[in-house]
């Protein structure tokens, strides 16, 4: 049986591993891998596989999985979330729940999905992250996979500043480990800030049930193509792989990892 944790925000699964190992210190020397990776952008459910069970990765692997997302209209990033560059604004159209509705059946349809062009997915020996910095998505060819939406439900829609999300967002930039682009996005959504600091921006929630490997902000992308406005994921929490739920999740006494369970 793998072992379930919560892989918190902004946090890769291998930073999960390596703070699961300081605070148990009885697995400090065990092999531990994982299956399904979750963007740091991301949170939720994650198994991580002890010592023989790794064996097992490509089974648990392709499990199907779950998600509650929210999304912003309006906004367009190149990572495709809120800790992206600000590709586009759209202030004046405005997103109503009617309008959500008629989208929702072409993206639960989809069979095939391009991969973002900031994942790790390679191309030529490259991850398209690195064709993305280097300006280069124009001379490749963006691979896709196969990818079933068995269901589709959205939960609820309400009004938020443009504000509120550029603090929140700027906020959550600065405490991004590593080289992300800070500066740039920081100054990217800054821009926006000063130009349409009041500006109402509509949120949905939704819950997903969906085949191994699809991208949630691949999805939200789409749907803000569908609707002429653009949009970027606002949260993406994982709530299920399988049969394994958050309900699940190992409580440890002194593990800060798990126990975050909605």
């Amino acid at each position: 049986m793998p072992l379930l944790l919560y892989k918190p925000f902004l946090l890769t699964p291998l930073d999960v591993i390596t703070e699961f190992k300081k605070t148990n210190l009885s697995f400090s020397d065990t092999k531990i891998g994982y299956a399904g990776r979750l963007d740091p952008f991301a949170e939720g459910l994650l198994l991580l596989l002890i010592d023989e069970e790794n064996k097992k990765r490509k089974d648990y692997e392709s499990l199907s999985k779950t998600y509650h997302f929210s999304c912003i209209f309006g906004i367009t990033t190149d990572t495709y979330d809120r800790l992206g560059i600000v590709t586009s604004f759209n202030k004046s159209l405005h997103i109503d729940r009617e309008d959500i509705q008629v989208i929702l059946p072409h993206i639960s349809s989809l069979k095939k999905q391009e991969y973002p062009p900031y994942s790790s997915k390679t191309y030529n020996g490259k991850p398209l992250y690195y064709w993305a910095r280097q300006n280069k998505l124009s001379e490749i060819i963006i691979p896709d996979r196969e990818i079933t939406i068995s269901t589709l439900h959205l939960l609820g829609t309400e009004t938020i500043s443009l504000y509120d999300i550029i603090k929140q967002t700027q906020s959550d930039v600065q405490n991004i480990k590593g080289d992300f682009r800070q500066n740039d996005i920081l100054t990217s959504w800054q821009d926006i800030k000063n130009k349409n600091p009041d500006t109402p921006l509509t949120v949905a929630q939704f819950q997903l049930s969906c085949s191994s490997g699809t991208y949630v902000r691949g999805l939200i992308h789409t749907m803000g193509e569908l609707l002429g406005c653009g949009a970027v994921a606002l949260t993406i929490k994982r709530t299920s792989i399988g049969s394994y739920t958050l309900a699940d999740v190992t409580h440890f006494s002194d593990n800060s990892l798990s126990g975050i369970v909605e």
